[in-house]
């Protein structure tokens, strides 16, 4: 595979990042995931954006418009063979190389970095339990996709040992979040229901598509908080949202088998 690094097309054996690179070191910097259908990258304005609300929140300069970094994309993904099938796309971008500790390096060099590969989404339904780990809750770091994602790897460790698919996330008010890398849709007595972001779930971009789709067609949607009794007892459906699934439906909820849809 062939992987843009800070300019250069290089195959993946040839990329190389500093020891000293502060993503590395200390996760100072940023991601986006997207979803190429074959065609055109999904909802890549959305991502664009957000990833620019992270950028501005970590004082990380940035020299590419919207249209440069699609180019980009779309090149590094016709360089791999990729463009006329299903793939997903991953951007990281950290401050670059910095001192020791935590000191802010004044002359700041970002490494920005895309990867492609070859992705189909699947329908597979899922089991899911609830983690004993507790979410943070909102902060300035929930609104972004940051390179901090111990919570979501305890979340998967979990997910093994309990031999199911994914974890959901609760926070302090026993209040459901996300799952390890997805919103979550809860159906309650024929009612659509997704956390609020003071919840502490990431502004997910297929959550906020998937909102407006099930409004215009005239789907009841709510967003508001879902308590941990409500979700084991009341659930008929649930399915999880990301860029990369888009949505997938959930079998089952500690043990409790669901509707699918």
């Amino acid at each position: 595979m062939i992987s843009w690094l800070n300019g250069d097309f290089k195959p993946i054996d040839e990329c190389h990042i500093s020891i000293n690179d502060r993503g590395f070191l200390i996760g100072d910097g940023l991601f986006e995931t997207l979803y190429y259908d074959g065609q055109q990258l999904e909802c890549f304005k959305a991502h664009y954006q957000r990833l620019l609300q992270g950028l501005a929140l970590f004082q990380i300069p940035w020299n590419y418009s919207e249209s440069e970094l699609e180019k980009m994309v779309l090149d590094l993904l016709a360089a791999n063979q990729l463009n006329l099938e299903t793939a997903a796309v991953r951007l990281t971008i950290t401050r670059g190389i910095g001192e020791r500790g935590l000191a802010i390096p004044k002359n700041c060099n970002p490494t920005v970095l895309i990867q492609c590969f070859p992705y189909r989404r699947e329908n597979k339904p899922l089991k899911l339990a609830i983690s004993h780990h507790r979410h943070p809750g909102p902060s300035a770091l929930s609104s972004v996709k940051h390179l901090g994602y111990q919570l979501s790897t305890l979340g998967r460790l979990e997910s093994l040992q309990k031999e199911v698919d994914d974890v959901l996330f609760l926070n302090a008010q026993d209040e459901v979040v996300c799952s390890t890398a997805g919103n979550v849709f809860v159906l309650i007595e024929g009612k659509f229901i997704t956390p609020p972001l003071k919840s502490g779930c990431l502004p997910g971009i297929k959550r906020g598509q998937i909102i407006q789709t099930l409004k215009a067609s005239r789907k009841v949607v709510f967003v508001r908080p879902i308590s941990k009794l409500e979700i084991l007892q009341k659930a008929e459906s649930i399915f999880l949202t990301n860029s990369l699934i888009d949505k997938q439906w959930v079998e089952s909820l500690e043990g409790e088998h669901l509707k699918i849809f």
